[in-house]
């Protein structure tokens, strides 16, 4: 599916080992004014395994109400 998008979206791989302290209340919104800072604004954002951070559907759902998919 990304392939498609023509790197017009976000990706993060919640695999990764420094990222295994990541807090859903602390760190999302850390982590989405770091992407737009480094790549600009986006409407999509791909999380990959993100069932490793607890709380996480929160934030999903605020992102989606706000417009991302």
């Amino acid at each position: 599916m990304a392939k498609h998008m023509k790197n017009d979206y976000y990706y993060l791989n919640f695999e990764d080992e420094r990222l295994i302290q990541f807090s859903a209340m602390e760190d999302f919104d850390t982590l989405y004014q770091s992407f737009l800072e480094l790549y600009g604004k986006h409407q999509t954002i791909f999380f990959d395994e993100i069932q490793n951070i607890e709380g996480w559907e929160r934030f999903v759902s605020r992102m989606i109400d706000s417009g991302f998919k």
